[in-house]
């Protein structure tokens, strides 16, 4: 079976993600971060702060404010307040 040339141009895309994204969360607990991606708004807002604040990964705006939008539409109010003092950049 020939792999055509887009599929292999598709699989280093999709892997090439996978590895950004593992690399993104490298610092931050794995069992808080199963507990963020199951959807528990807590883990969530943990996740975060992770990226809002520098703890143990790189500071990412756009990534901290993905987690506490999460959080957020499941009613935490914490979330709530962190997405409205969030620097916009």
């Amino acid at each position: 079976m020939k792999i055509r040339h887009t599929q292999l141009v598709y699989l280093a895309i999709f892997s090439l993600a996978l590895l950004t994204a593992a690399a993104q969360t490298a610092g931050i607990d794995e069992a808080l971060l199963a507990k963020a991606n199951a959807g528990d708004a807590t883990a969530e807002v943990l996740v975060g702060q992770s990226f809002a604040a520098d703890k143990g990964v790189v500071p990412d705006l756009k990534q901290a404010a993905a987690w506490y939008r999460k959080a957020a539409e499941q009613g935490d109010a914490g979330a709530q307040g962190a997405l409205g003092v969030l620097p916009k950049k």
